[in-house]
C-alpha cells in the first residue's frame, strides 16, 4: 500500500474536467472548437479526443467552485456512472478517472472541511450520493494521515467505488423504510462480495480498490462481515474507507430516520475506536473533524446558539463553546451536547 504500483494509468495524468479554457481552441482546418473561458465538460473532452486535438496544463485554468457546486456536479456524474455500470455489467474506470474522480479530488483538497461538512450533510441518502460521500471523507482522511498524493488518490477511488455491488442488491431491499428482515439483511451483505467480483475483473485497477469493496464492513475484532476477519488480516485502504462509510452513513438522512448530529457521530465512532474500527485511523478523524469545527456557530441540544471555541485533545467531541454570554466547557456538563452545525463557520483547518 505504502507503494505506487497498480495505479491506474489514468488517475496518473493531469485531470481537465472542470478547468476553464484560457484560449481558443481551433480544429486543423482552423475552425473554432471550443471558445476561451469554457469550462471543459465530459462531451466537450470528448469532442477534442474526436478531433485529434490534446490539451496540456498552460491551455487550462483551475476555476473557483463552491463545495456545493463541486459535490453537486460529483453526484451528477456518479449517478450515470452507476447508470452504465448497472447496464453494462462492468466499471468503466477510465472514465470514473476522467470524471467523477478529479471532482472529488478537488473537494478533498480544499481547506474549507467546515463548508464541506455542512455540504455533505444536506444531501439525503442514496447509493450514488454516499459512494461520493464517503470517497469525499476517505480522501479528507488520507490527507491528514499525511499519505503520498498517489495514495489518496488510490483511497479515494476506493471510497468512491466501495458501494458499487449494491447496484445488484433489490431497489427494494435498500430503499425499505422498517427494519430488514433476516433474508433481506443477507442480501444487503452480499453487496461486499458483488462489488469485489465486479472490480477485481478491471484490468490495470489497483487490487486493494476492489479489497475495499469486499472489506468495508470488516471489523477490528472480527464480528464484521463478509468474512470476519481480525484486523491484522484488513488492508489499510479499506481501514480507512470503513471509517469514511461508517461516518457518512450515520451523519446522512435515511427512509427511516433523519441525519444524526456531527458531534453524535463523531462521539459514536470514537466510542468504537477499541474493537471495530483501527484507533489510529478514527483517532486522526475525530480530531481533524472536531478542530475544523473551531469558530463555527452551533445550536447547543437546550436551544442555545454558541460558537466553538476550543477542542480537547483527550475529549474532543466535547469541546468549549461560548453562548449566552458565558463560557461553558461541555465536559462539565453532561447533560448538555452539541446539536446541529449552523451555517457560517469561518475557521479552515
Amino acid at each position: 500500500m505504502t507503494d505506487d504500483k497498480g495505479l491506474h494509468p489514468l488517475i496518473e495524468k493531469s485531470h481537465l474536467l472542470g478547468k476553464r479554457l484560457n484560449k481558443n481552441i481551433y480544429n486543423r482546418n482552423g475552425l473554432l472548437i471550443l471558445p476561451a473561458s469554457s469550462i471543459l465538460t465530459t462531451e466537450s473532452l470528448k469532442s477534442l479526443q474526436e478531433h485529434g486535438l490534446k490539451l496540456d496544463s498552460t491551455d487550462v485554468i483551475l476555476p473557483e467552485f463552491e463545495p456545493e457546486q463541486l459535490v453537486r456536479l460529483a453526484i451528477r456524474e456518479m449517478k450515470e456512472m452507476f447508470a452504465d455500470i448497472r447496464a453494462a455489467g462492468r466499471v468503466p474506470v477510465d472514465k470514473v478517472c476522467r470524471t467523477v474522480l478529479p471532482a472529488i479530488m478537488r473537494i478533498s483538497g480544499r481547506s474549507d472541511t467546515y463548508r464541506i461538512l455542512l455540504t455533505l450533510e444536506k444531501q439525503d441518502e442514496d447509493t450514488y450520493k454516499h459512494s461520493v460521500g464517503v470517497g469525499v471523507m476517505a480522501g479528507l482522511l488520507a490527507k491528514w494521515l499525511g499519505l503520498s498524493v498517489n495514495e489518496r488518490v488510490r483511497i479515494t477511488l476506493a471510497g468512491l467505488l466501495h458501494d458499487v455491488g449494491k447496484l445488484f442488491v433489490p431497489q427494494s431491499i435498500l430503499q425499505k423504510p422498517g427494519q430488514l428482515d433476516e433474508q433481506e439483511f443477507r442480501e444487503v451483505k452480499r453487496h461486499a462480495r458483488y462489488g469485489y467480483d465486479l472490480l477485481v475483473r478491471e484490468p490495470g485497477l489497483d487490487p486493494v480498490i476492489a479489497l475495499a469493496a469486499l472489506q468495508h464492513h470488516e471489523r477490528e475484532d472480527g464480528s464484521g462481515y463478509p468474512a470476519g476477519l481480525p484486523g491484522n488480516r484488513i488492508e489499510k485502504v479499506s481501514k480507512i474507507v470503513a471509517v469514511a462509510d461508517v461516518f457518512h452513513a450515520m451523519s446522512s438522512k435515511r427512509a427511516y430516520r433523519n441525519a444524526l448530529p456531527l458531534f453524535d457521530v463523531l462521539q459514536s465512532i470514537a466510542d468504537h475506536a477499541y474493537g471495530m474500527l483501527d484507533p489510529g485511523i478514527v483517532r486522526c478523524f475525530v480530531r481533524h473533524v472536531t478542530e475544523c469545527t473551531i469558530g463555527s456557530r452551533v445550536d447547543l441540544s437546550d436551544g442555545t446558539q454558541a460558537t466553538v471555541v476550543m477542542v480537547h485533545e483527550a475529549d474532543p467531541c466535547r469541546p468549549l463553546v461560548y453562548g449566552s454570554g458565558q463560557f461553558i466547557d461541555l465536559r462539565k456538563r453532561p447533560g448538555l451536547k452539541i446539536g446541529r452545525l449552523r451555517d457560517g463557520g469561518t475557521v479552515s483547518v
